[in-house]
């Protein structure tokens, strides 16, 4: 989707200011097992959350580990940093 942002001086983007809406209905609640049972496993810590993939032959791993402070969000492929959010 391409958004032409109507006034450039706006510090932040917020899907409400362009009348798009939410598709309710395609939002699906995933529970996430802490005990290892399902392919991914999310880790808490006392400075963030790590939600990792259960490690699959021949397949590509991913991570994403998400910081309190500063609040930052890394994604991982195979241990190698992908992106960062708000770094």
């Amino acid at each position: 989707m391409k958004v032409n942002n109507p006034a450039e001086t706006w510090s932040r983007f917020r899907i409400s200011d362009y009348n798009v809406g939410v598709e309710w209905g395609q939002l699906i609640p995933q529970t996430i097992a802490t005990d290892g049972s399902a392919n991914y496993q999310l880790t808490q810590q006392p400075d963030g959350i790590t939600l990792s993939q259960a490690a699959v032959a021949g397949k590509d791993s991913f991570e994403v580990r998400i910081q309190y402070a500063p609040f930052r969000i890394a994604q991982y492929s195979n241990g190698q940093i992908l992106t960062v959010i708000n770094n």
